[in-house]
């Protein structure tokens, strides 16, 4: 068993041991955010888990909440006048 406490991996910092569950080894894990989670040791090193979710959150706000609609055409002349119309 390797020793990964102290490492950073991405956003998460290795705090202490969890458990192992089905031949997984859980740790203890801080996000640069400050949520602690406990997380799957590989999916950690490995890059499958960056952060506790805070990452995406982020890069949502930078991109003007874009990905939260489905076309981005919503402000536009044309799909206010679709909308106007479903309306009436």
């Amino acid at each position: 068993m390797k020793n990964y406490i102290g490492n950073k991996y991405n956003r998460w910092t290795i705090l202490e041991f969890s458990h192992i569950k089905n031949r997984r080894y859980y740790y203890k894990c801080k996000c640069d955010c400050g949520n602690i989670d406990i997380i799957d040791i590989s999916s950690v090193v490995n890059g499958r888990s960056k952060s506790c979710g805070c990452y995406k959150r982020e890069v949502d706000i930078e991109k003007g909440r874009k990905m939260l609609t489905k076309h981005n055409l919503s402000n536009t002349k044309i799909w206010k006048k679709w909308a106007s119309i479903i309306n009436r």
